[in-house]
């Protein structure tokens, strides 16, 4: 039982998907994850913090019990709900072009030094474990103010929209494709250059495959498998609800 279980949990062959497991994991220690954050609030997330950027985790016989990368973005979203945090001047601040630019630039600025640290550094230390920490934190700022400054201008092209309607199907499929395509190729053509083009142009070519092929089955998946997977399509036909005043019984 062990080893299918291993294979399954631990070590699947569908990797991207790790964070179901832990997802499991956190659902079971929510209710502690709760009153860390109703009473220990802040506490709480500066020591998930810690923990994260050490990159520390917790394996027991080969499964991961405690995964820092889970449990500090779990309970970050949890103290947000928790405390009803309201995003409100935030949303107003990424209208500022200023601080749209510095998060843009920072981020830039820690994904280079952590490249060329990596490229030159013989082994790996706290300080490029701290420069990728860091690079995922300014990545999220950068793509989330960049969502949402040119988001009315882009989201109306189709090729967008095919885009963001299938975004799970782009995420469970583009990274093994993109794996075995890229070793494949790379294996074939010795070039450095090819592999530069590849390495730029490859993951595009992925993702939008990725994305129409979402597409498809989402439309012609129902007519196989029974199931409503458009809620658009136009065999559905109108779903809308119109609320009707009762009639008078009297």
């Amino acid at each position: 039982i062990k080893n299918p279980l291993y294979a399954l949990l631990q070590n699947p062959f569908a990797f991207q998907l790790w964070f179901l497991a832990q997802l499991f994991i956190m659902s079971i220690v929510s209710p502690v994850v709760y009153f860390l954050v109703k009473k220990l609030k802040c506490v709480s997330l500066i020591i998930l913090a810690c923990l994260w950027f050490a990159d520390k985790h917790l394996v027991v016989g080969g499964y991961t019990l405690f995964n820092s990368d889970a449990y500090m973005f779990f309970t970050l979203g949890a103290y947000v709900a928790v405390n009803e945090l309201d995003f409100k001047t935030l949303y107003q601040k990424t209208e500022n072009k200023k601080l749209w630019i510095i998060s843009l630039v920072l981020w830039i600025a820690v994904v280079t030094v952590y490249t060329l640290f990596s490229a030159t550094a013989e082994k790996s230390s706290w300080i490029q474990m701290v420069l990728f920490k860091l690079s995922v934190l300014f990545g999220i700022a950068s793509v989330w103010l960049s969502y949402d400054r040119f988001s009315t201008r882009v989201l109306g092209h189709p090729v967008t929209k095919t885009l963001t309607e299938n975004n799970f199907m782009v995420y469970l499929l583009h990274e093994p494709l993109l794996h075995i395509i890229f070793m494949s190729t790379v294996t074939y053509f010795k070039s450095d250059i090819i592999h530069v083009l590849l390495y730029f142009v490859l993951p595009v070519v992925i993702i939008l495959l990725c994305a129409y092929i979402g597409k498809f089955l989402r439309k012609k998946g129902e007519d196989y498998t029974g199931i409503e997977l458009d809620p658009n399509n136009e065999h559905t036909g109108n779903t809308d609800v119109v609320d009707e005043p009762l009639e008078d019984s009297h």
